[in-house]
């Protein structure tokens, strides 16, 4: 039978960057609320310093980019980190659904990523249960009410994320309504990225079980030939 791969880096990669996008999005949830009171300043008459207007574009600026880098990063180690955690099930269950390349190019053809992604996760969390119950390692919470908001809030928020990147950012009374979405647009990423935390955190916990159980294993129960068969037992 074939060996697990090691997945520890790639979910250290994974954790590190998602981590730092959280801090990033809550910066930039503090820079928009500061540009909210801003322009709700400036709409009703009040003297607004151009000093503070430009540097809070300059802070938002900046975090804007550094969170866009650690998003692109993040994508590219998590489904890195997705797509060996559903090799490692094909190496010891040949009942899987799909192929391990889904769990990868899944994320990226139109229509097919607004549920395949889930069904592979699903799976991920089921099926790892499934095998270590093979072992003699009972886990009973396969956590897929949990699995099932982690989704519907990564919809939600790419949904959100579309809506607020075609937004209109030229009037005041624009830029006011585009600051507010981008508000509730942040809190809800921060949500998501919250349930992806733990979920990432939960299944690294249950893979370093899935290996350990994978160093147990007798090398004899492993690709067993059958026996050959008792001249004396054959039929005359």
């Amino acid at each position: 039978m074939k060996k697990f791969r090691n997945n520890v880096s790639r979910a250290k990669w994974t954790k590190t960057f998602l981590i730092l996008t959280m801090i990033f999005t809550g910066a930039l949830m503090v820079s928009n609320y500061f540009q909210l009171r801003l322009i709700q300043s400036w709409i009703r008459g009040e003297d607004v310093y151009m000093l503070d207007a430009e540097m809070n574009d300059t802070i938002q600026g900046l975090i804007s980019i550094s969170t866009l880098v650690c998003m692109i990063a993040l994508l590219i180690f998590f489904i890195s980190w997705f797509r060996r955690a559903y090799f490692n099930l094909h190496q010891k269950l040949k009942h899987l659904n799909h192929s391990e390349g889904w769990a990868a190019g899944a994320w990226f053809v139109p229509f097919l990523n607004l549920y395949r992604p889930y069904q592979i996760a699903k799976e991920i969390f089921e099926e790892s249960i499934f095998y270590l119950r093979t072992k003699g390692i009972q886990i009973s919470d396969n956590k897929n009410g949990l699995l099932i908001s982690w989704w519907i809030l990564h919809l939600i928020t790419n949904f959100l994320g579309r809506i607020l990147w075609k937004m209109p950012e030229e009037t005041l009374e624009q830029i006011e309504e585009y600051t507010q979405f981008a508000l509730v647009s942040g809190a809800l990423n921060l949500v998501f990225f919250g349930f992806s935390l733990y979920l990432l955190n939960t299944y690294v916990e249950r893979e370093k079980l899935m290996m350990e159980a994978e160093r147990n294993e007798s090398p004899a129960s492993e690709n067993l030939d059958p026996l050959p068969p008792n001249p004396e037992l054959s039929l005359t």
